[in-house]
């Protein structure tokens, strides 16, 4: 064994040298506690790189090492172990807990509100983001991750119940309408929701249509399934304002196309029309329709909605001169007592 002298103040002060090699499994389970002990020869079980440290530093990294049932046995040298210890299950669990207060906290969240709103008025930020976020959303692995999480989160109902009633489907809606013509048939917007009500009225029956059509949008192929079929008409309901968005112009003319096809070596359908909200006659209603419908019963497993259910005392009590009330009011009683 080397010995070293170390302090000049202390003469009984020196380092012992020790070949890590010679130590029994025992010993290397439980270093002793001892500063002037220095440790030769030992080899990181992560990074398989020699490095040498005292032996009360190692107990220490081997003793906080315990607390990670993925790390808890190893010897691993400072770098190493600092980089895999944020990585085990325990302290990504302690951190979120963390973050989760931290975040929380009123000045931290207006300090990241107006962080936010700071980027969104510098131009040359705001487009950074958005090509990032486009050229992120193209690749195929991100796809297929966002995907195969997507499927995982829909199969559980707690999760999935969630998801469908988050803030961004509060202005959307999704459910069962008990239809007095076409009986019971899904809706996946109020702008189909009144549509449906609408042909009930014109006494129009209505289907899901549910056979896959084929298109192709950058070279890709694709499938997609339209909303409804009215006997040889298949139908489309859209919002105007989601041709705004990049590349959904692109994307309905292609769709168009294969519906053009679709239509041309079909023997039962003959004709397809896209209707836009503007074009349905009670969207203006869609309001009082969508919460007298769902008092009433006739909307069932909805989702979302939140932001059209209108507070119904309101409603009955002060708006008996708001002219559009008036005219919705006067409608769902007409359609209300329909004898079939």
């Amino acid at each position: 064994m080397i010995r070293i002298k170390t302090d000049k103040k202390n003469e009984n002060n020196y380092y012992s040298e020790t070949n890590f090699d010679t130590w029994t499994p025992e010993e290397k389970k439980n270093p002793p506690a001892n500063s002037l002990l220095i440790i030769k020869n030992i080899y990181c079980e992560n990074c398989n790189k020699e490095f040498e440290t005292s032996s009360k530093a190692l107990k220490k990294r081997v003793e906080a090492l315990k607390k990670y049932d993925e790390l808890s046995g190893k010897i691993l040298c400072g770098k190493c172990s600092t980089l895999l210890i944020h990585k085990t299950h325990l302290a990504r669990e302690n951190n979120a807990k963390a973050q989760k207060i931290a975040q929380n906290k009123p000045e931290q969240k207006k300090k990241n509100r107006d962080g936010v709103l700071r980027s969104r008025e510098n131009p040359e930020i705001k487009e950074k983001w958005l090509k990032a976020v486009r050229e992120c959303s193209q690749r195929e692995d991100y796809r297929k991750k966002q995907s195969e999480a997507m499927k995982k989160r829909w199969e559980d109902p707690i999760e999935r119940d969630k998801f469908l009633n988050n803030s961004c489907f509060h202005t959307s809606c999704h459910g069962i309408f008990s239809s007095k013509i076409s009986g019971n048939i899904r809706y996946e917007s109020s702008y189909e929701l009144m549509f449906l009500f609408q042909k009930d009225l014109d006494g129009i029956k209505v289907k899901r249509f549910d056979i896959p059509i084929e298109y192709k949008l950058n070279e890709k192929k694709h499938y997609y399934i339209p909303d409804f079929s009215l006997g040889k008409e298949i139908v489309e309901v859209k919002s105007h304002a989601i041709l705004k968005k990049e590349n959904r112009n692109e994307l309905f003319e292609a769709k168009k196309e294969a519906m053009n096809n679709f239509l041309s070596n079909s023997e039962v359908y003959k004709k397809y029309t896209v209707l836009f909200d503007e074009d349905i006659k009670l969207v203006y209603a869609r309001g009082y329709i969508y919460t007298w419908l769902l008092k009433d019963g006739f909307l069932t497993e909805v989702y979302g909605g939140k932001s059209l259910q209108r507070n119904l005392d309101y409603n009955d009590k002060n708006d008996y001169n708001n002219e559009k009330f008036k005219l919705a009011k006067e409608v769902y009683k007409k359609w209300k007592n329909m004898n079939l």
